[in-house]
Parts: C-alpha cells; sequence; structure tokens
C-alpha cells in the first residue's frame, strides 16, 4: 500500500505539472492493481466518471494544470493520512495489519462491488 501511495502521488504530480517521472522500476502487478485503485476513486485523469462530475461542478470544458493542482489538496492530504496509518499498523500488527483494520472495521459495510462517488469540491 505505500508503494501505492508513493505511485499516486507521482503520477498526481505528473497531472498537474507535466513533469514525467520514469516510475515502471517500482510498479509490480501488486502496487499497480492498488494505485490503480486509489486513482480511480477520486482523479479525473484517471475515472471519466469523476472527471465528468468534477466538469460539471466547476463548470469548465477542460481540467488545466491549476484547476487539477487546487482539487488534489485534499486527496493529498489524505493519502498521507492513510500512509501514516499503514505505517503504524504495519509496525503493530504486521505486514498487513493495514488491511486487516480496514476489513474489520469497514468490510461489514460493504454491500456490493459498485464503487461510489462523491465530488466535494
Amino acid at each position: 500500500m505505500r508503494e501505492a501511495i508513493a505511485l499516486v502521488l507521482y503520477d498526481l504530480k505528473q497531472n498537474y505539472t507535466g513533469e514525467t517521472s520514469d516510475t515502471s522500476v517500482f510498479r509490480n502487478a501488486d502496487n499497480e492493481r492498488l494505485e490503480t485503485a486509489l486513482l480511480m476513486a477520486f482523479d479525473p485523469c484517471t475515472n471519466p466518471e469523476v472527471l465528468e462530475s468534477l466538469k460539471e461542478k466547476l463548470q469548465v470544458e477542460e481540467m488545466t494544470p491549476e484547476i487539477l493542482k487546487d482539487y488534489y489538496k485534499i486527496p493529498i492530504m489524505c493519502l498521507l493520512r492513510i500512509k501514516e496509518s499503514v505505517d503504524t499498523f504495519e509496525k503493530h500488527r504486521g505486514s498487513n495489519g493495514y488491511f486487516n483494520y480496514i476489513e474489520s472495521s469497514l468490510g461489514k459495510h460493504v454491500k456490493d462491488d459498485k464503487m461510489k462517488y462523491a465530488i466535494m469540491y
């Protein structure tokens, strides 16, 4: 998870700066799957549903680097907080500690595999 969060942060920076970094040496099947899942939850450059919702909410035709940078502030703060939680739970409960915690806390509330989105911008 820690690797996936780092990859997502690089993706976001690339989206709003245009700078590219070769992160392929850090990417593997597991962290790439998590990276994609994280991005699909909020990233308008990855998820077309989020893009359309955000464009409608902001009443814009396209997402400029400035809009993206501003939009990404809260998701970046959330990702950094999640990373802190991952570090804490892995330290106290082992390598799957964070996932075990999430499953025991939130798993019972997940009724299906349909992701729902809310744009709070």
